[in-house]
């Protein structure tokens, strides 16, 4: 489903990535404020609580969404979470 309109290589990248619990982040390799978001029912939200807490970034869960549906499904929600960011 993915793979049709993404670069096959980034999303294999993207999955080998979000499958390592244990991935290093380079936090001073992040020189911009860093805002994450994700489903509260998706399967990596300890992981990328990690990522957050390693950032020091913001992080806006969306009750009831899954990876698919934060990104798809959830429009409303996400924007929000993205306007409030920008304030």
């Amino acid at each position: 489903m993915i793979e049709g309109a993404n670069d096959p290589l980034a999303v294999a990248a993207a999955i080998d990535g979000s499958l390592r619990p244990t991935r290093l982040i380079h936090p001073a390799a992040v020189r911009c404020s860093t805002s994450y978001y994700v489903g509260s029912e998706d399967w990596i939200v300890p992981h990328v609580r990690a990522d957050v807490e390693a950032l020091g970034a913001t992080l806006d869960v969306i009750p009831g969404q899954a990876h698919v549906g934060a990104f798809f499904a959830a429009v409303e929600p996400v924007l929000e979470a993205v306007r409030l960011q920008l304030r």
